[in-house]
């Protein structure tokens, strides 16, 4: 599960002493079935991607997660607890599809919420191939609460009782 700053930082009566710490402090966290918290995002310094200030975008794709968070914006591929990690120019993308190297962030702030950048993970950057803004099927622009999701290679964009799937396969910039 991936927290935004309230979660990560507290809230209002957060802070007693004798009562339990946040269960989103570390940004992200695994549970198990049985809702236990198993694995915590590592927020220590010696870290050098940074703490997560607010998840802004997750993909769970079968065994390895993908997120990308506030405040640098790096790409950071969880798999089997471990971290690798990719500098990203990119900034605000509420969700993130990923094949392979290939990778799509979709959203961005204000005018931004319908602007899709493609590119391919290199050894240390994500390398832009592509930038778009995303429409629905008859031309006209994303309203603005649109919701966007990341699964796989998947976005998924939900408007209002409208269920739309872009795949990365169908983003020009992609080199399957």
């Amino acid at each position: 599960m991936g927290y935004f700053d309230e979660g990560v930082y507290g809230n209002f009566g957060w802070g007693d002493r004798d009562g339990p710490a946040p269960m989103g402090r570390h940004g992200l966290v695994r549970f198990s079935p049985g809702l236990q918290a198993e694995w915590s995002f590592p927020s220590n310094v010696d870290q050098p991607w940074g703490a997560i200030s607010d998840c802004y975008a997750l993909n769970v794709d079968k065994d390895t997660v993908w997120t990308c968070y506030y405040t640098d914006f790096p790409i950071v591929r969880i798999r089997d607890g471990a971290l690798t990690a990719w500098r990203n120019g990119v900034t605000g993308a509420r969700a993130l599809a990923v094949a392979g190297s290939q990778v799509a962030l979709l959203g961005g702030h204000g005018p931004n919420r319908d602007w899709l950048a493609a590119g391919t993970l290199g050894s240390d950057d994500l390398h832009l191939d592509g930038q778009y803004r995303i429409v629905l099927p008859d031309g006209q622009p994303l309203p603005e609460k649109t919701q966007a999701i990341g699964r796989g290679p998947d976005f998924h964009v939900l408007v209002g009782r409208d269920w739309y799937r872009l795949d990365l396969e169908r983003i020009p910039a992609y080199r399957g």
